[in-house]
């Protein structure tokens, strides 16, 4: 049976997302398959920046950005990786359409989810029926905040 995986990446601030996509598409083969990826902490460097990162790789997957969930700080590497690239943000698929249309095309799918869920829970709520059939796992990755208490 084949796996198949949606990515659900914040894909911003830092390189851990970098290192995830860059390890999963190493481990690809014919029993487990990337459907796409979704974006789910949107920059002005998202859709060039993962084009330009999976040009790179050799690769090519949908790409989608959840607009609605705007991060307003700029990102070094997101730059760079999308300098001279001809792609702007607006060549993306919108992330709820992105997750109907590959969800509508596939059973058992399993969404890798790094960063924030926004993205995914709009999906169960536009589409529970649709979410609650086709989605056979989601892997979360949570950081557990830390809050520093001063006891005087």
């Amino acid at each position: 049976m084949v796996r198949k995986f949606i990515l659900d990446t914040d894909w911003f601030t830092d390189c851990d997302d970098c290192i995830a996509l860059r390890f999963l598409l190493g481990n690809l083969d014919e029993k487990h398959q990337l459907l796409g990826i979704n974006v789910n902490a949107t920059t002005e460097y998202s859709y060039a920046s993962v084009k330009a990162f999976l040009e790179d790789a050799g690769v090519e997957y949908p790409i989608a950005l959840d607009e609605e969930n705007m991060y307003l700080g700029a990102t070094r590497y997101q730059k760079n990786m999308a300098h001279g690239s001809i792609y702007t943000n607006r060549d993306a698929e919108k992330s709820v359409e992105f997750y109907k249309r590959i969800l509508e095309q596939n059973d058992n799918v399993e969404i890798l989810s790094i960063g924030f869920l926004s993205s995914i829970e709009k999906v169960f709520r536009q589409y529970p029926e649709l979410a609650q059939n086709k989605i056979k796992k989601i892997w979360v990755c949570i950081q557990k905040w830390q809050q520093t208490v001063s006891l005087i």
